[in-house]
Order: C-alpha cells, then structure tokens, then sequence
C-alpha cells in the first residue's frame, strides 16, 4: 500500500470518529436533526468542576499508594505486623460490642 491509502486511512478514521462524538453530543443535547453539527464549548464551570476533580483524584491516589506502602510494611517486618495484628483484632472486638455480640 502507498501513500495515499495511509492519508486515506487516516482521513477516514478521524471522519469516523468526529461521527461517533457527533453522535454522543446529539444524544447528550436530544437533538435529531441529521444536518446538525454540535459544537461545545468550555465554560468557567466546567474547567473548575473538572479541575477539582482532577485534583481530588490524585491525592486520593497519592493517599491509596500511601496505604499501600504501610500494608506492604506492615505484612513485611515482624514487629509492624504484630501491632497491626493487636489493632485489627481490637477493632474487631469495639465493633462486636457496638453491635451488642
């Protein structure tokens, strides 16, 4: 194959996905009109909501590593172990008397 079948590749895959997005915004927006094209455009909310958003997951996934790394510590060396071992069973021992078992 040449040139022109990878360009034509190419054309046609981003035709087709322009299709498709055109398609979600047209089910997003409930229009049904064939000869329309969606356009939208960013406001100050969106970008603010997404941006939170994005900083959210990341220190949620900072937070989870963090977790992580204690767990791997703890399931490692002897004496972490041994202390997390005396915290869960006493958890478990506050929460069976909360619940009256």
């Amino acid at each position: 194959m040449g040139k022109f079948s990878t360009g034509f590749m190419q054309e046609v895959n981003k035709q087709k996905e322009f299709e498709k997005e055109q398609e979600k915004l047209k089910i997003q927006h409930n229009i049904n009109e064939k000869n329309v094209i969606v356009v939208e455009k960013n406001n100050m909310v969106k970008f603010t909501i997404n941006t939170i958003f994005r900083i959210f997951r990341y220190i949620a996934t900072v937070i989870l590593l963090c977790l992580a790394c204690i767990g791997l510590a703890a399931m490692i060396y002897s004496a972490p172990r041994e202390e997390m071992l005396v915290i869960f069973y006493t958890v478990i021992e506050q929460i069976k008397t909360a619940l009256g078992l």
